[in-house]
């Protein structure tokens, strides 16, 4: 379970992208108004607070930073020691883009496909007749997910759809979720129990100057995440006339108990062992009975690896709004902030 404490206020307001759910807008500009709210009405969730953010994108002015030179020291600066260097990163996707995660399962590891057959592989399952489709993969050979990029509504919404794809004559099965815009940031409100959906508690939440995005269950607890336009999250949230407590959501580290590694999660898991593992001590089950004696491999507790006793387990926050390759980062500009919240520093990871 992941949840967070900390504290903030709401101090800007969305500049969600131009377009709408997660990243994507190709339309055709020839509907009329009641295609329009046909469309609007049936479109995935994703798809829907993507074009909403690229909406709210287009309406916000554009400023470009002025360049500053370098001033000449008074001094000569003193040698100093050659700074590390840093693996480099890979481009950003584009902001207005319609995103989606794919989660493989069965054992398909992604690392080990070639771009091409990844790529045939979506475009034949999504049913795409495009001889040079609209579509950026992004592999992390880390997590074992594949992010999915692309401007084209009808090319997004026909992504959302794929359940199986086929590698190399195997077919696996495949959880897809869309991804929040780049503008936005993740609250857990605990206890609101299994028997409410998502959408109907997104109906019923009420938090004055905030708007949320999406809501879903985290995991297999009562909890509930909600996902804010903006970098701020609010202390509490009105649901079923109770203000209810909202923390900030906080990334663990991801650990696997079929092959016992940190990194991935088990539905995800590459390499799955032939001998399944214990999911206490991580040592290999075998027919006879074994010793089981927990180590975290995070800590080095006496617990299983990442589990709620490790204070290891969650990832180091990253401030978006200040990447490590920005030399001189230049200041946002800031609009009134609605009402008192929590600043959120998590990066753009794919949400679990």
């Amino acid at each position: 379970m992941a949840s967070v404490s900390g504290s903030v206020a709401a101090d800007e307001k969305c500049s969600l992208p131009s377009r709408s759910t997660d990243h994507m807008m190709d339309t055709q500009t020839s509907q009329d108004a009641n295609t329009q709210v046909s469309n609007e009405h049936n479109a995935h969730p994703w798809i829907t607070v993507t074009k909403s953010a690229n909406k709210r994108r287009q309406l916000q002015p554009h400023t470009v930073p002025t360049q500053q030179l370098p001033s000449t020291p008074s001094e000569p600066a003193l040698r100093q020691s050659r700074p590390k260097t840093r693996l480099p990163r890979l481009p950003p996707l584009p902001a207005e883009d319609y995103k989606l995660a794919f989660r493989p399962h069965g054992g398909l590891n992604l690392s080990k496909v070639s771009p091409k057959t990844l790529l045939f592989a979506v475009v034949h399952a999504a049913n795409i007749r495009s001889e040079k489709p609209d579509i950026k993969l992004r592999v992390d050979e880390n997590q074992n997910v594949l992010t999915i990029s692309t401007s084209s509504e009808h090319i997004a919404t026909a992504l959302g759809q794929i359940t199986k794809i086929t590698v190399h004559a195997a077919t696996y099965d495949i959880t897809s979720y869309g991804i929040a815009p780049d503008n936005s940031c993740k609250g857990v409100v605990n206890g609101i129990g299994h028997e409410i959906t998502p959408n109907d508690f997104q109906t019923e939440v009420e938090v004055p100057g905030y708007e949320v995005l999406t809501c879903r269950h985290l995991g297999n607890s009562g909890a509930m995440v909600l996902t804010f336009c903006g970098k701020r999250v609010p202390f509490f949230v009105n649901a079923y006339g109770q203000a209810l407590r909202c923390y900030l959501y906080k990334w663990t580290i991801p650990h696997c108990r079929k092959c016992n590694k940190t990194g991935h999660h088990e539905d995800v898991c590459p390499q799955p062992p032939d001998t399944p593992k214990c999911r206490v001590c991580g040592d290999s089950l075998s027919p006879n009975y074994h010793e089981c004696r927990p180590s975290c491999m995070l800590c080095g507790g006496d617990h299983p690896t990442a589990a709620k006793p490790c204070p290891k387990r969650f990832l180091p926050p990253v401030n978006r709004r200040k990447p490590f390759w920005s030399a001189s980062p230049t200041k946002e500009a800031q609009s009134p902030s609605p009402s008192p919240g929590r600043q959120s520093s998590a990066s753009g990871r794919p949400a679990k």
